[in-house]
């Protein structure tokens, strides 16, 4: 029974975590950036997020993007999404989260 419970607590604080998505601030500006895990992609990072903008940094491998976690770490409106930009199924469900977005960069 105690496995159980351990497996509905889990259930229960994945439900309560807020959505990545929930750093927006809808009333800044919002742009998304592929690639920003290094060089370029990472220097647009940095230079929205400084500005006070929504930044939606996409990556192939978030997990071993550290200096962008480092980045988000600083900045509140910084979000994080895996996308490799050939994931068709991946760009329509980041499409349908990240309705209003004001600049698109496709560093690739």
């Amino acid at each position: 029974m105690q496995h159980i419970r351990i497996t509905f607590l889990g259930i229960l604080l994945f439900a309560l975590a807020p959505p990545a998505w929930a750093a927006i601030d809808p009333d800044q500006p919002t742009v998304f950036i592929t690639g920003s895990n290094r060089g370029i992609g990472l220097g647009f990072v940095e230079h929205y997020a400084e500005r006070g903008w929504n930044v939606v940094a996409t990556c192939r491998k978030p997990e071993k993007a550290d200096r962008l976690k480092a980045l988000a770490g600083k900045h509140d409106h910084i979000v994080i999404e895996q996308l490799d930009v050939t994931d068709f199924d991946r760009i329509d469900a980041l499409a349908a989260t990240y309705t209003s977005v004001d600049i698109l960069i496709s560093n690739t």
